[in-house]
């Protein structure tokens, strides 16, 4: 365990170095849980990393689809003071055609700090993402594996269908890194 989460917590460094291309895991973790449709682990992601390296950018690819929404479960650690509504990462659809539409991911609006200020759920006057889920962190560095941590969820619109072939996520930001646990492509 201290290995796997040493390998995922350095920007995929040491898969690297194995020049491993593929890592196979269970199709269903035990402790999977669901938002708006997409399923997420909260200490398993599909991506995490920094704009100023390359896991700070993932190619996922699906069948023809005509998407009308995405939703993300993501968080940012370490966004510090980026003011709130400013584009954090781009969500990128690729159309058949070769033709792009970005979606940007804006901090304090659809996603947020991973570490939280306070212990599990925000307060009542709490004003920002969703907060999907709230626990202990499980890696164990730079902090105590029971710091309070938060996932949060958000569904984007998009103003017309678009017919979709891949999805990038890159982090924008100079600020962070972005941990991003499930994507979901919604259609009529």
């Amino acid at each position: 365990s201290d290995y796997w989460w040493s390998i995922v917590h350095q920007d995929n460094f040491l898969l690297d170095l194995f020049d491993a291309r593929y890592v196979l895991a269970a199709r269903q973790l035990p402790g999977s849980r669901t938002f708006e449709g997409v399923t997420y682990h909260p200490h398993d992601r599909l991506m995490s990393g920094t704009a100023a390296n390359p896991s700070g950018m993932e190619t996922f690819r699906t069948p023809p689809t005509w998407v009308t929404a995405l939703t993300l479960v993501s968080a940012v650690e370490g966004l510090g003071e980026v003011p709130s509504g400013a584009t954090v990462a781009e969500v990128t659809l690729v159309g058949v055609d070769g033709s792009r539409q970005v979606v940007p991911v804006r901090g304090g609006l659809d996603v947020a700090e991973y570490r939280a200020p306070e212990p599990g759920w925000p307060m009542a006057d709490y004003v920002g993402p969703r907060v999907i889920w709230a626990g202990p962190a499980i890696v164990p560095w730079p902090a105590t594996s029971s710091d309070p941590v938060r996932l949060y969820g958000s569904t984007m619109p998009l103003a017309q269908p678009y017919e979709t072939v891949a999805v990038e996520v890159r982090m924008r930001s100079s600020a962070g890194r972005l941990h991003l646990n499930g994507l979901g492509l919604h259609s009529a």
